[in-house]
């Protein structure tokens, strides 16, 4: 299902602080998989208790999954 998780984004650069998110990539091993995969993402970040979730869909297989926690930490993760 899942073929790479790659971390993007500030704290891969070097410019990570206290108010930086997390950014993941998620490549599915199949595209057809990319549904099944945000799912997936959705019910892990929800075991987090967050205080919202909103996903965004940019095409039939490319999904955004944006998850604040209590704390304020902020994951933005995209499946494709």
């Amino acid at each position: 299902m899942v073929a790479e998780i790659i971390q993007i984004g500030s704290g891969v650069v070097g410019f990570s602080d206290v108010y930086s998110d997390i950014d993941l990539m998620i490549a599915t091993s199949e595209i057809e998989n990319a549904e099944t995969t945000k799912d997936f993402v959705y019910q892990v970040l929800s075991e987090f208790h967050p205080v919202y979730i909103k996903e965004k869909q940019f095409s039939n297989d490319i999904f955004l999954l944006i998850a604040i926690l209590e704390n304020n930490l902020e994951f933005n993760v995209s499946i494709a």
